[in-house]
């Protein structure tokens, strides 16, 4: 999950990463339990960041537990 970087209006309550920090951190979003072949990648917070496996599992995204990513999983 993520968002744009706000820009747009002037007047937008929503400028900056307001909403990509609540879809990506407060709004309980949860991958897991799934089987992932090949080299995956992540894109988190926004279009402009891109993690791996391990990064993606850890703090602060903690996205995928239970998940196989060629190592078996739980």
């Amino acid at each position: 999950m993520l968002a744009n970087y706000g820009t747009y209006p002037d007047w937008s309550p929503y400028k900056g990463s307001v909403i990509s920090d609540a879809v990506t951190f407060r709004q309980e979003n949860r991958w897991y339990d799934n089987d992932y072949v090949d080299g995956w990648r992540f894109v988190v917070h926004d279009t402009s960041r891109v993690v791996g496996a391990s990064a993606w599992q850890e703090a602060p995204y903690l996205q995928d537990a239970c998940s196989s990513f060629g190592d078996g999983g739980c």
